[in-house]
């Protein structure tokens, strides 16, 4: 059945890429996706679940710490477990969102598996200074896991309202023009599959930078970019500001903000939304 826009609401189904440097707060960030109320699940490749328990650990947050699910993936089955646990969430996927965490986890898992797949006798081959090196065969099997994982969450959000997202780290790069000018940008960190990440955030219709500063009070300032500035690209298909600021504050009067619960935060500004209040770029 073909489908017309007014099938779609904004917001609704949020399919993100959370990247930013650690401890910026994406994690937390998506763990607010469950909005107190939904279970979520999280595939804990970077084994950095911890800090759910420290943010989530208030009374008024019982409701967010018992809806967040998770399974932490390690080891020589990491990769089968995370297989099939994609299998059975095709199958039935009783969760309100899945967060793939992180990005760079899964890239250093794949290149771990194909090491494994090479055998002792391939390693010993290829060492330098006692330790296998990469061939670009094992980069060839990191592309191909992840677009597998991609297509089995493309999957799994298409015959639901289930939001995806993925976390991932960002290094910064230098490029030099022919004229010797130097530019920087940032990208998402991975072993070696340029190509199929430089493609990632297509996937994606909310791609947010995560930052954290100094703020007024000399303490950590949490904020999101949703639009490009300068170095820090990121786009967003929602009326919302170019930059977010999601930090918890003790004095503020709603739950969202005194926990700095990024999703209720958006949510918050999709309800302000109307027709006659247009983002700036909403025509070009």
């Amino acid at each position: 059945m073909t489908d017309t826009l007014d099938s779609l609401s904004m917001g609704d189904k949020q399919v993100a890429l959370f990247k930013g440097d650690p401890g910026t707060g994406k994690t937390i960030a998506a763990a607010s996706d469950s909005e107190g109320k939904n279970d979520v699940y999280f595939f804990d490749l970077d084994q950095r679940i911890r800090p759910l328990v420290l943010h989530f650990g208030h009374p008024d947050m019982a409701g967010y710490r018992k809806c967040i699910k998770f399974d932490t993936y390690s080891g020589e089955s990491a990769w089968a477990d995370l297989c099939n646990k994609l299998d059975s969430l095709i199958s039935y996927n009783p969760y309100a969102m899945l967060c793939m965490d992180s990005l760079t986890a899964l890239s250093r898992m794949l290149i771990s598996l194909m090491l494994i797949a090479r055998g002792e006798a391939g390693k010993q081959k290829l060492k330098r200074g006692g330790v296998a090196l990469t061939q670009i065969e094992d980069y060839s099997g990191e592309a191909n896991g992840i677009n597998q994982v991609l297509d089995a969450l493309r999957v799994i959000s298409g015959g639901s309202k289930c939001h995806i997202i993925m976390t991932a780290h960002v290094i910064e790069v230098s490029n030099k023009t022919r004229e010797g000018n130097i530019s920087f940008s940032r990208t998402l960190v991975n072993a070696g599959a340029k190509k199929t990440v430089a493609e990632i955030p297509a996937y994606f219709d909310e791609a947010y930078h995560f930052d954290v500063g100094l703020g007024d009070t000399g303490l950590p300032m949490y904020r999101v970019i949703t639009r490009n500035v300068g170095t820090d690209w990121a786009k967003t298909a929602l009326p919302i500001p170019s930059e977010i600021d999601f930090t918890a504050r003790k004095d503020a009067t709603t739950e969202a903000e005194r926990f700095g619960l990024l999703y209720p935060i958006i949510m918050g500004h999709l309800g302000l939304y109307t027709e006659q209040t247009l983002p700036d770029n909403s025509f070009g």
